[in-house]
């Protein structure tokens, strides 16, 4: 989230508790919507941005821990296999299992782990006789298997939760619209409706919708700013610094 859409939040969130407090009785009902819907609003960004917040690095690291283990027993396979069918002269199996640590440490991951099953597929033909003799058993197989096809499960893991942030950020943008709206169309309208009726609630309520600036934060750089990003939301979560500076929430 931007620095606008954070303090655009805080100012919502102040609003939000201040208006938990006013216990008139005359509210309009239109008015009891908008306090209801506003508490809403900021439930649902929460959430998204706990969900933007999550890092992707966990993922990544993951995934590429299950690769470097399929890599390792594939390439003891291929090795093997290899040897063997060039001594026998059998010159497809050699082609299929002709495998290098470069194959499988660089290019698209789909690809990788496409050699993987390749290698696997390759071996799993070769007689019993064969592969009793090249030391291949039906456990190293049944490993080699595992993990190709575990490495087969992540390897669009990282980008599916780049895809998921993406729609998330969409999201936010959305929600933050509305609720800018929220407070300047509806809730705005009903507290200046009870200036004269009610001096000391508009005047907190004014209080409220004083915006804090993040630290280091500039609204009209803010306003050209429509990329949300995980850090930012992160930084907002861990309870970032904010400055005294204040100003009044465009309208």
């Amino acid at each position: 989230m931007t620095s606008e859409q954070n303090a655009l939040l805080s100012t919502a969130q102040s609003v939000s508790r201040f208006l938990e407090t006013l216990t008139a009785t005359d509210l309009p009902p239109a008015f009891a919507a908008a306090r209801v819907a506003l508490k809403t609003d900021l439930s649902r960004i929460a959430a998204l941005a706990n969900a933007q917040a999550q890092p992707l690095g966990g993922l990544t690291r993951h995934r590429d821990g299950v690769f470097d283990a399929g890599v390792e027993v594939t390439l003891i396979v291929a090795d093997l296999v290899r040897g063997y069918a060039r001594r026998a002269g059998l010159v497809e199996l050699a082609a299929k299992v002709e495998i290098t640590p470069s194959d499988l440490s660089r290019g698209r991951f789909s690809r990788r782990v496409q050699l993987m099953q390749q290698v696997y597929e390759a071996t799993a033909g070769l007689a019993a006789a064969e592969l009793t003799a090249l030391g291949l058993t039906e456990a190293r197989l049944a490993e080699l298997k595992a993990k190709a096809d575990a490495a087969e499960a992540l390897h669009d893991v990282p980008r599916d939760a780049i895809a998921a942030r993406r729609v998330i950020t969409r999201q936010l943008r959305e929600l933050i619209s509305e609720l800018r709206s929220r407070l300047r169309d509806e809730l705005d309208p009903h507290m200046a409706a009870r200036r004269v009726s009610d001096p000391v609630a508009y005047e907190r309520y004014q209080a409220a919708r004083i915006v804090i600036q993040r630290s280091g934060a500039s609204a009209d750089a803010d306003e050209t700013d429509t990329t949300a990003t995980a850090e930012t939301t992160a930084a907002l979560a861990d309870g970032g610094t904010t400055t005294a500076t204040t100003a009044k929430l465009a309208a």
